[in-house]
């Protein structure tokens, strides 16, 4: 895939934002459309679904009003071709909205910082289930809660690139 200016990625992904909202529970943008970068390489967002078989519905509702082709598909994701645009969209539940939606946005670079400061911190920072204490879950609904119990402000996320 090519190359695609953040108006035109930020257009697409709020297209299907509409397309599949009567599909979904809970839908936003992530990435780097949600960070704010000039060019992107896809769109990608997080959604909370409504059934297990939600790959198929979505792909299908997307398919009906733009077109397009899945390139992969399972429980966790859907991966499409949309208008020639690599579309990504990742499921999560409540409890994990906060870890995906943060996970998704990245950056990588800065992902990686807050993996190590949660290991300093006798932490894990697990991208499935949020962050962990002595394997218990302690943050993983909202961003918020995991800058907070990391020990950070919340960080835009324009401002996550390192």
């Amino acid at each position: 895939m090519k190359w695609l200016a953040a108006e035109e990625a930020r257009s697409l992904g709020e297209r299907v934002l509409e397309i599949i909202e009567p599909l979904v529970d809970r839908a936003e943008i992530a990435g780097s459309v949600r960070r704010n970068k000039d060019l992107v390489h896809d769109v990608d967002i997080v959604v909370i679904p409504k059934t297990l078989t939600w790959p198929a519905m979505v792909a299908n509702k997307i398919r009906g009003e733009l077109g397009g082709t899945v390139v992969k598909s399972g429980p966790k994701i859907l991966q499409m071709n949309v208008l020639g645009r690599q579309v990504d969209l990742y499921a999560a539940t409540e409890e994990t909205w906060g870890v995906n939606l943060l996970r998704w946005t990245g950056s990588k670079e800065h992902n990686i910082k807050l993996c190590s400061r949660a290991r300093r911190m006798g932490l894990k920072l697990a991208v499935s289930r949020g962050l962990e204490k002595a394997g218990e879950v302690i943050a993983s609904r909202t961003e918020e809660e995991i800058f907070e119990a990391l020990g950070l402000p919340w960080i835009p996320p324009e401002e996550r690139e390192v």
